[in-house]
């Protein structure tokens, strides 16, 4: 990597953490910490290749600040909380997240039936909260055989979202929820760890 390159390629990793050329170690930890944290793809925001890229400017800008020793914030005393404060030990609550809601459009919705056919369900609104999926059907299981068509695939491109149709037996019918086993995730639901399907939502 040329001066020039290797230049450009830290002044890229300042601006993904989004700290200053001049930023102290650990200030550069921080924003880091800041950022992986909220663009963790388990919490449904953030991508594996956004992540990836947010640790590869943290360990670039802390490899050349490994030979400087490591620097306090100038008003990092004044700014630090006296130990009588009201609020000293308690931990702050961690806000809950809210999944992120898809209700499938005209085109889909009318691909997936097609698959379906007269007798099967297919689903009319997804759900994600992370890496667990929720898709909603309309309809209400029937006692025996069931025909389920769902779009996957969300979890690994949004543009290679492709139907999926799963066959089960049923019990009983109505509504319900139907919990799609460990061993069907990997093959059918790249990317999931836990995915559910409500009958008559």
């Amino acid at each position: 990597m040329s001066p020039i390159q290797k230049a450009q390629a830290v002044n890229d990793a300042h601006q993904t953490l989004g700290v200053g050329a001049h930023a102290t170690d650990v200030e550069i930890r921080d924003a880091w910490k800041k950022l992986a944290f909220a663009m963790h793809p388990d919490r449904g925001v953030g991508s594996d290749a956004e992540l990836a890229n947010i640790n590869a400017a943290y360990s670039l800008l802390k490899e050349r600040a490994v030979s400087r020793p490591l620097q306090q914030p100038a008003n990092a005393q004044a700014a630090a909380k006296p130990a009588t404060a009201p609020n000293a030990g308690k931990v702050s609550p961690r806000p809950s997240l809210k999944p992120r809601v898809t209700d499938l459009g005209e085109n889909a919705l009318n691909e997936l039936a097609e698959i379906a056919g007269d007798e099967g369900h297919f689903a009319h609104r997804v759900e994600r909260l992370g890496r667990k999926v929720v898709y909603f059907v309309e309809t209400p299981l029937s006692a025996g055989k069931n025909t389920v068509v769902v779009p996957t695939g969300q979890l690994i491109d949004g543009r290679s979202v492709a139907p999926q149709s799963l066959t089960f037996k049923a019990s009983t019918g109505g509504n319900g929820k139907l919990n799609v086993p460990e061993s069907m995730l990997k093959s059918h639901f790249p990317g999931a760890t836990a995915v559910t399907i409500c009958f008559g939502a």
